[in-house]
């Protein structure tokens, strides 16, 4: 709830909403990442995330301190695919986009 509130401030109780609404989204990205997949779920259908990157590096805290690692960025892809109907390769894209994001200039 702390990490909730320090992000959200006062919109969090919508989170907790959905949370609670939707149990199967209120399990964290991983064990490495703390944010729920209600958060991604949240990102697209309340603040206008449409690419996965946009979920996980402005949206959300997931991304913002580097790479959340590739269970919490499958787990947010299938959250974002089924919030935005991609098919399997637009969420391969997606995915893809995000690895490159953290790569560093050769």
């Amino acid at each position: 709830m702390r990490r909730l509130t320090i992000t959200y401030g006062t919109t969090y109780t919508r989170v907790v909403q959905l949370l609670s609404e939707e149990p199967a989204l209120a399990a964290p990205l991983s064990s490495e990442c703390p944010v729920t997949a209600g958060e991604i779920a949240y990102a697209a259908r309340q603040e206008s995330a449409v690419t996965l990157a946009d979920a996980l590096i402005r949206r959300t805290e997931a991304g913002s301190a580097g790479h959340p690692g590739a269970t919490a960025l499958g787990r947010a892809s299938q959250v974002m695919a089924a919030e935005s109907g991609w098919d399997e390769s637009r969420t391969a894209a997606e995915m893809t986009a995000v690895n490159e994001f953290y790569k560093l200039p050769a």
